[in-house]
């Protein structure tokens, strides 16, 4: 079985120091074989922030993936901004913003969502890159294991039910025609601060599609809440059974607790 924790949007910067320890604590005995973290890791791309995130991570002392999010490009450096966006990213988080994790069958590929600038008014949303899915997709091609192929991005690829604009990533449905095609078996992402998982249907491969599990992630960590509390997804999967488990904690607990767990099973169509 292989177990992954997907944390997302922690915002140090507007953190509730005991969900960190909490969150920390929650790891450490779960004991994931990999730990994502889809985006979002500060709350305004400052380096404090970037230090206190980074601290956060090494104290977790397990294998590690993570993406960039639109909070941890910097807004109040213009320049940096546009000439720089992700420089302290790579500087104090990851030398790569777009990671491969190979663990016996399994591969996780993260794609970079976040821009300096997008085609719309709020910046805060993300563009995912057709050259960046082809990359992708190709990583899936050549992976010799039989084990699930998993995407990390920030913002999500497919609408989140319940998030008041449904807005997914610019050139989301081409780049997921090509992951539809590569026969993607999981999304992950954040963003939105609400948890869900469900099975849905890609474009590409097949004449009736593609089944892939999609996962949000809640804020793990932030005071940043949009009606709902902390959380993060915790992802068993052994052979054609997975199973998406929220872990949920609420202010006046101690301990990150279990919320809703979906089942899904792999077939000849994907994952339902």
């Amino acid at each position: 079985m292989t177990r992954i924790a997907h944390i997302s949007d922690l915002h140090f910067g507007r953190v509730d120091e005991r969900a960190v320890a909490a969150l920390a604590d929650d790891l450490r005995t779960l004991a994931p074989d990999l730990v994502v973290v889809s985006g979002d890791l500060t709350q305004r791309a400052r380096r404090t922030q970037f230090r206190e995130a980074r601290a956060f991570l090494d104290s977790l002392e397990r294998p590690l993936l993570v993406v960039p999010g639109n909070h941890d490009v910097p807004w109040h450096i213009l320049p940096g901004r546009f000439l720089g966006p992700h420089g302290r990213f790579l500087r104090m988080i990851s030398p790569d913003l777009g990671p491969i994790h190979r663990s016996g069958g399994l591969i996780v590929a993260g794609l970079p969502t976040s821009r300096a600038a997008v085609a719309h008014w709020n910046w805060s949303l993300g563009r995912v890159s057709t050259s960046g899915a082809k990359r992708v997709a190709e990583a899936f091609r050549l992976h010799a294991g039989a084990g699930p192929r998993i995407l990390v991005t920030h913002h999500p690829l497919v609408p989140v039910s319940g998030w008041k604009d449904r807005h997914v990533a610019f050139n989301a449905k081409r780049a997921l025609a090509i992951l539809g095609r590569a026969r993607v078996d999981l999304l992950l992402a954040g963003h939105v601060h609400l948890s869900q998982s469900a099975s849905v249907v890609l474009p590409g491969g097949d004449p009736g599609g593609w089944h892939c599990v999609t996962a949000q992630a809640a804020s793990a960590v932030s005071t940043r809440l949009r009606g709902e509390p902390n959380g993060y997804n915790l992802i068993d999967i052994e052979g054609a059974a997975m199973v998406v488990q929220t872990r949920v904690w609420e202010p006046d607990g101690v301990d990150f607790r279990e919320g809703d767990t979906n089942h899904f099973k792999r077939g000849a169509e994907g994952w339902r």
